[in-house]
């Protein structure tokens, strides 16, 4: 295997392991992290009361993320916002505090770690 691909593979790898273990910090028993696990495996996933605002959210938070890390990656400037104009700038920092604030969660869920 090239170093590249053996680099994503070790990247996939870990995620995967990183996502597991975030089960254990969501579940209340070792059974419960089995049932997950297993349903996981099964592909039994399923999102259930996903509204078009849900979708709007997760669309609109892909692009604005996609776009800046596709411009910094093209341009191979890690700061290209940093250097737009002023103008620019404000206008890309409102759009993403109007974003933050029409398509945020405001519920006040318990914190992941409160249940420690």
């Amino acid at each position: 295997l090239s170093n590249a691909v053996w680099f994503w593979f070790r990247a996939a790898c870990f995620f995967q392991f990183t996502c597991i273990g975030w089960l254990l910090f969501r579940a209340e028993s070792v059974e419960q992290v089995g049932d997950m696990l297993g349903t996981i495996l099964r592909g039994g996933i399923r999102l259930p009361g996903w509204s078009g605002m849900h979708i709007a959210t997760l669309v609109s938070c892909f692009a604005l993320f996609g776009i800046v890390q596709i411009t910094q990656w093209y341009k191979r400037d890690l700061l290209f916002v940093m250097r737009l104009p002023m103008a620019l700038r404000v206008l890309v920092y409102v759009a993403g505090i109007l974003a933050f604030i029409l398509f945020g969660n405001f519920s006040g869920g318990a914190f992941i770690y409160f249940q420690f």
